[in-house]
């Protein structure tokens, strides 16, 4: 009789050490999860007004990189509010408190969110900084410890957060760039009335020392939500940016006031100079050269993935780029298995539509997707270049100048064109 909106109906529900290995195979979790879950629900009334009860347990969790010894979360349900309570353990003592009152209406067979009031709070307790790996893919064998403590109202369209968000002595690993971050520091705090967000300190070293360092500040208003305003400053000091045997090794810095991005999500400008203090770009494989792939595939694939892949995607394709330049300092090389060859130089970052997206999506040019690219051309100082010239025969140039040349487009590789010589020896 549940189907029937004027009803009643009874429903009992219970799980006894439930593999959560299965559970991540059904879900088609991208990272591996164990552990064993125990489930009680239940619930009585009609349809249309029930009256619900749930509890949860997870022991042993292991997510990722994440490991808990007990996960408990119990939730209640009547009259169009849900009454939730969450509590996460590591070494014997709670890490993290969720409690919250939502509104929602709930039926036998589905669910809505309601244009309500929400409230809802989140506290820690000598929480480990490594719970962010199960938030931000891409990110490993996290260390530090975390503190939050966060307050939740308005509503589910436009929620009031309100707190402090704290990491100290962190440490993490970042896939995408191949770095380990070190002496993270975090200190952001949220103004909710304000529909801000305040970046006080967002630093970490990269490198062989702690002078090896970068630092985030600024403020982001959310007043709304889709397009938010950003006013944020990047400084790097010979800061070990990336590690990527495909792409490159860099450790760089900024010039004069830094890195600054300014203006609402869609359309925020990006201003400042980079300045590579030393590193290695790697030459791409000459076989995909020829195939003429988008080589700045791997660049973007680094910026994206190593946070929330939607709004970084959002960010970097609508970013207006506004005279960035990229200078070599005297230690940049180019490298392959035929070339070792010193750069110099600067190069232009600009912002280019992708071709044929538009096209193909039927989109506006207000919807194009947009791509960095780099303008201009390099040095080619000094070096060597080893030519094959059969299985067996290879030869050594001595490079004497030339030019690396990339042409601003998302198609085209760059070109090299290098002088070089080899001194033939005679018996005489």
């Amino acid at each position: 009789r549940a189907g029937n909106a004027g009803g009643t109906a009874r429903m009992f529900f219970r799980a006894d050490s439930v593999p959560l290995h299965d559970v991540g195979l059904v879900a088609q979790l991208d990272r591996s999860l164990s552990g064993l879950a125990y489930v009680t629900a239940q619930g009585a009334g009609t349809n249309s007004s029930p009256v619900m009860r749930m509890q949860a347990t997870l022991r042993d969790l292991r997510y990722g990189g994440v490991s808990l010894e007990r996960v408990t979360a119990s939730g209640d349900y009547v009259d169009r509010r849900a009454t939730v309570a969450m509590d996460l353990a590591r070494e014997g003592r709670t890490a993290i408190l969720a409690r919250g009152t939502l509104p929602v209406e709930f039926t036998y067979f589905g669910m809505r969110t309601l244009p309500d009031s929400l409230s809802a709070s989140i506290r820690t307790d000598s929480a480990s900084f490594e719970v962010v790996e199960a938030f931000i893919p891409g990110l490993r064998d996290a260390k530090g410890s975390l503190t939050a403590n966060l307050d939740i109202a308005g509503t589910w369209d436009h929620p009031d957060i309100a707190g402090a968000l704290r990491v100290q002595e962190g440490e993490v690993f970042v896939d995408s760039l191949g770095i380990q971050l070190r002496g993270v520091e975090v200190d952001v705090q949220l103004f909710g009335h304000a529909d801000s967000l305040h970046v006080r300190r967002f630093s970490a070293w990269s490198g062989a020392t702690p002078s090896n360092s970068a630092a985030l500040t600024g403020y982001v208003t959310y007043r709304e939500m889709a397009n938010p305003y950003l006013a944020l400053t990047l400084q790097a000091r010979s800061f070990h940016a990336l590690d990527r045997r495909s792409l490159a090794r860099l450790d760089v810095s900024t010039t004069g006031s830094g890195l600054r991005l300014t203006g609402q999500l869609r359309g925020a400008s990006l201003r400042g100079g980079i300045v590579v203090d030393r590193g290695v770009v790697y030459l791409p494989d000459p076989e995909l050269a020829r195939k003429q792939v988008d080589w700045t595939s791997g660049l973007r694939d680094t910026a994206t993935t190593s946070v929330t892949r939607g709004t970084a995607s959002r960010l970097l394709e609508s970013i207006i780029i506004d005279g960035v330049q990229v200078t070599l300092g005297d230690e940049v090389w180019l490298r392959s298995a035929e070339a070792d060859i010193k750069l110099g130089g600067t190069l232009n970052v600009e912002r280019r539509p992708k071709r044929g997206v538009a096209v193909a999506l039927g989109a506006l040019e207000t919807d194009s997707v947009f791509v960095p690219t780099l303008d201009g051309v390099l040095r080619a100082e000094r070096g060597s270049y080893t030519l094959a010239l059969g299985l067996a025969v290879r030869r050594e140039f001595q490079v004497e100048g030339g030019t690396i040349t990339f042409f601003g487009a998302t198609e085209l590789p760059p070109e090299l064109n290098i002088s070089a010589l080899h001194t033939v020896r005679t018996v005489n």
